[in-house]
């Protein structure tokens, strides 16, 4: 049976409480991918993150809007929904073949997006391709600042910053080194000496050194500190850091100080 609607159409009886219900869940479904999104920077407990993500794509699917969104934004966050719904869809897809393993690996890579892509870090990028300078400099320890106090309010886990560095690109890791630095209990050595003695540009190695000298002030006589220590030594002592009066060349010898105080 059908009822008019107020501008003389025709409509199904109940198609008021029936778009009230779709507003809601598009609503609720939204919010919660936005929750999920955030919490994927904030806690290691993946699997909740990717609940709350998942029941947020069921509520934006019930509300009709999911196909719809291309993306949003929350906290900082901007969630490219096209390529995670792909992801999704495939993941689902495996895990009904029979190939769990794969399907875990994509919803995976589904979170991961969700963390990649923030407005802080499109800007970083943008900025790193300006021509060096005094101005581009300020700008890039600008925002490294910002991401540090994001750490200190945040609180971020030592597996989700580690995984942001081995994962990310050259924004990524700037994130995640600067996070180290405001969050201490999340920095980690192994990322300290990589971004050291492996560095993708002398920007990168100093921030490694400012981890390093973050951890060699919280635990001076820790084994990994102390081999941490002659990490900087070795690439010190071989020229790695510029001209002997470099920032770098400089900061190294104060985490010296620290780990092996004369």
């Amino acid at each position: 049976m059908t009822t008019s609607t107020p501008d003389g159409g025709r409509g199904t009886r109940g198609s008021g409480a029936q778009l009230a219900l779709r507003v809601t869940a598009a609503v609720l479904g939204v919010a919660t991918l936005a929750v999920g999104a955030v919490a994927v920077f904030v806690t290691e407990n993946g699997a909740g993150a990717a609940a709350l993500i998942a029941a947020g794509v069921a509520l934006a699917v019930i509300g009709g809007v999911f196909d719809r969104i291309k993306a949003f934004e929350a906290a900082g966050v901007k969630v490219e929904l096209a390529e995670v719904r792909e992801k999704l869809a495939t993941a689902a897809s495996l895990e009904e073949a029979g190939q769990p393993e794969l399907a875990a690996e994509l919803r995976d890579e589904a979170i991961d997006l969700l963390s990649s892509s923030s407005p802080a870090a499109l800007r970083f990028k943008q900025v790193r391709a300006t021509p060096p300078g005094w101005q581009r400099t300020i700008e890039l320890e600008r925002q490294m600042h910002d991401w540090e106090e994001e750490a200190r309010r945040v609180a971020p886990s030592l597996a989700t910053l580690e995984r942001g560095f081995d994962q990310g690109d050259e924004a990524g890791r700037a994130m995640a080194l600067a996070m180290m630095v405001g969050a201490p209990a999340a920095a980690s050595p192994r990322v300290a000496e990589a971004a050291i003695a492996h560095p993708r540009s002398a920007f990168e190695q100093f921030h490694g050194l400012r981890v390093a000298q973050t951890i060699a002030r919280s635990a001076p006589a820790a084994p990994t500190t102390i081999a941490l220590g002659e990490v900087v030594r070795e690439n010190l002592e071989q020229g790695r850091f510029g001209s002997p009066d470099s920032d770098r060349c400089t900061l190294a010898k104060r985490i010296l100080e620290l780990v092996a105080p004369s």
